[in-house]
């Protein structure tokens, strides 16, 4: 069967190509270059699911954008941005998930018609696509996730109607009609990362890396598709929903997504659980990471060192591994669900990050397929640094006051300095923080003297210098921000003397004493 459509643009997200549509979706250090809503789709979906990219033998690059009644071609090499160039049609189903072979894509539902095979290599000539008959074999007729190694050209649809609803193999030696050969699956499989290892005691065996629902991570050796055995299982600590993971072969280590972890309140924050797997047999958990939103995780894609990740409400997250491996920094974003980063199943579903061109597929299942030119995140030095408290005309205690600063995006950390000169060239303190404030009174400066200071950000590509700031500091044992000493902050020792106050050690030897009142007495009063 032939699919072709009557190409529809969308440049800027609409078809007569409007900037200002971008404006709606917050963003960081990445660029919205191209959208297609899922209201423009002609076949009229109701809600949008997982994506794949392919690229053509002359180097073009197309997004399989999923839907819950078709799955939508789009060419992106067109000057407008994208272009809708056909729509396939299968079952209706909310889930949808598509990967590829060669010129060809293997799509599957979990309602019926098994799993599709479509012939792309028409797409360059305006041929269109070339639906085959689906994959038979095994009683095979749904399918939650279809999983593929390039590599060895062999296909797992998982989570399927069979059995145990474990995984299925099939021989893609003639991609257009793909051969069973083997199963496994004591146990339901929600999806897995598949692939030959090519260094290391297991080099030349392919393995699966499970992510098997409330079973947890399950690794199994598939080089024998008639024998295929489990490796190491392990449940982790809080596993609800094992959902999706991807294996970063320079590291051994495997990034993997619990889908039900922040909704059933195991965790308070959208988590990234991090696998240490450089032994298959005895895989542990290595740490976590997080960016402190309350949206769900759900499919993350690892390319290069970067992790990708498409967070339902919070939308496309991108965190750089290549810093700290096991506790990426958050380089860049774009929220493709503005609304709010509620704990729901709204937003931004799946990613793509594998095109030679370097650019981003989120498919959201609400406003549809984002084309993301993430350069800024993953090459640049961190952004301008804005600094906080305090002003410039204030005069602040050393004792109790704090320099404080906004976020800077691709900052690793900060290097706050304080000098007697804007260029710092008589620099008395400096500190490395990775927290937005620091406290004054660690740097022991006198008072009623005048300083300047500023915070530079650092991060993998390079260093961003913020502004200097002047600051005036008041008198010595000034306790209460008002720049003067008075019966105030007489009380305020007093009840640091009683341990309920968090300041009053004037002199810094580890007590509240009278040595401490004696130094507020001497400096009562205002700066002469």
């Amino acid at each position: 069967m032939l699919w072709i459509l009557t190409s529809t643009a969308f440049a800027h997200g609409l078809p007569d190509g409007d900037p200002g549509e971008y404006d709606s979706f917050p963003a960081a250090r990445a660029e919205i270059v191209a959208r297609v809503p899922i209201e423009s789709i002609p076949a009229a979906p109701r809600r949008g699911n997982d994506v794949w990219g392919w690229v053509s033998e002359s180097g073009r690059e197309y997004a399989l954008m999923g839907t819950d009644t078709t799955t939508v071609v789009v060419d992106l090499d067109v000057p407008e941005g994208a272009r809708v160039v056909a729509e396939i049609p299968h079952a209706r189903s909310t889930w949808s998930d598509m990967k590829v072979y060669g010129s060809f894509a293997y799509v599957s539902n979990e309602n019926s018609g098994s799993v599709q095979v479509l012939d792309l290599a028409g797409l360059d000539s305006g041929l269109g696509v070339v639906e085959h008959a689906p994959v038979v074999g095994g009683g095979l007729d749904s399918a939650h996730n279809v999983v593929l190694n390039p590599d060895s050209g062999f296909l797992y649809p998982v989570g399927h109607n069979v059995g145990s609803h474990g995984m299925l193999i099939y021989d893609l030696a003639e991609p257009s009609v793909p051969r069973l050969v083997g199963s496994w699956g004591p146990n339901y499989v929600h999806d897995a990362h598949v692939l030959t290892m090519h260094e290391g005691p297991w080099a030349g065996r392919e393995i699966g890396f499970l992510a098997s629902g409330r079973n947890g991570l399950q690794i199994v050796d598939l080089t024998d598709k008639l024998s295929p055995w489990l490796l190491s299982e392990l449940p982790y600590d809080g596993v609800s929903y094992a959902h999706q993971c991807w294996y970063d072969a320079d590291t051994q280590l495997l990034y993997f997504g619990d889908e039900s972890d922040e909704r059933q309140g195991v965790v308070d924050s959208t988590t990234t659980y991090v696998f240490d797997v450089s032994d298959l047999e005895a895989p542990t958990l290595a740490g976590t990471f997080t960016n402190g939103s309350t949206a769900i995780d759900h499919n993350l894609h690892v390319v290069d060192g970067i992790i990708y990740e498409a967070n339902y409400t919070s939308g496309l997250r991108i965190f750089d591994a290549r810093w700290d491996a096991v506790a990426p920094l958050e380089v860049g974003f774009v929220d493709t669900w503005p609304a709010s980063d509620r704990t729901s199943f709204d937003g931004a579903w799946g990613v793509f990050a594998d095109f030679p061109s370097g650019r981003v597929l989120v498919n959201d299942g609400d406003f549809g397929l984002f084309v993301v030119d993430p350069t800024a995140a993953i090459t640049e030095p961190p952004d301008a640094i804005a600094l906080h408290l305090p002003r410039p005309e204030a005069v602040v205690s050393p004792t109790v006051a704090r320099l404080t600063w906004h976020k800077s995006w691709g900052a690793a950390d900060y290097l706050v300095e304080v000098g007697r000169d804007p260029a710092m060239a008589d620099r008395v303190w400096f500190t490395e923080t990775d927290a937005l404030s620091v406290e004054l009174r660690d740097a022991s400066l006198p008072g009623c003297e005048s300083f300047w200071w500023k915070v530079t950000a650092r991060g993998p590509h390079g260093d961003t210098p913020g502004p200097v700031r002047p600051l005036s500091t008041g008198p010595l044992g000034e306790l209460s921000g008002d720049a003067v000493i008075d019966d105030i902050d007489l009380t305020n020792l007093r009840v640091a003397w009683r341990g309920q106050f968090p300041h009053g050690d004037l002199d810094r030897d580890g007590d509240v004493d009278e040595a401490d009142r004696d130094i507020l007495l001497d400096a009562w009063g205002r700066c002469p």
